[in-house]
């Protein structure tokens, strides 16, 4: 298992790299997004913990 870290969180293709990282067993440990989306921003989960 990697972990990983992903900047732009809010961005047009970060759901499509989110799915790739929990597809293959790997886990989220960080995100960031210099621009605040509550939409998108809200459905990143790190380690089991839901961000709002």
């Amino acid at each position: 298992m990697k972990n990983f870290a992903l900047i732009g969180a809010a961005g047009y293709i970060a759901p499509r790299h989110k799915k790739a990282i929990k597809d293959t067993g790997n886990q989220l440990v960080a995100a960031l997004e210099s621009l605040y989306v509550e939409k998108s921003v809200a459905k990143i989960s790190l380690q089991g913990t839901t961000l709002t």
